[in-house]
């Protein structure tokens, strides 16, 4: 569209036939057309991102159509991660007990020095 407005250029920057767009300001004005045109047309999509609703349209769909078990096996998995995530917890707090108490033994059994 703007084709028609570029200028020749001289060495200075300026313009030297008829025409008022230099090269570099066509190239900056269709890069911006670009982006913009680009942000008009993902923009929708880039909303549905950030909200998340995609990601949730996604999965309740591969969980109706294509995979109808999977909140059932889904909440059975998490189930399981919680039971290992206390497993853990529950023996890291015994371990520190009983390292607390063999230190603990091993500092009364020293003989005291006078």
């Amino acid at each position: 569209v703007w084709r028609g407005y570029m200028c020749q250029v001289s060495s200075s920057g300026i313009c030297t036939t008829v025409g008022r767009v230099t090269p570099s300001i066509y190239s900056q004005m269709t890069a911006a057309v670009n982006v913009s045109y680009g942000l008009y047309q993902y923009g929708p999509f880039l909303v549905n991102l950030e909200d998340c609703t995609f990601v949730r349209d996604t999965f309740s769909t591969i969980g109706t159509t294509e995979c109808p078990g999977l909140r059932k096996y889904s909440k059975w998995v998490y189930i399981g991660l919680v039971m290992v995530s206390a497993a853990v917890m529950f023996s890291l707090i015994f371990w520190v007990i009983y390292a607390r108490e063999r230190r603990h033994r091993k500092y009364s059994k020293l003989p005291l020095q006078y």
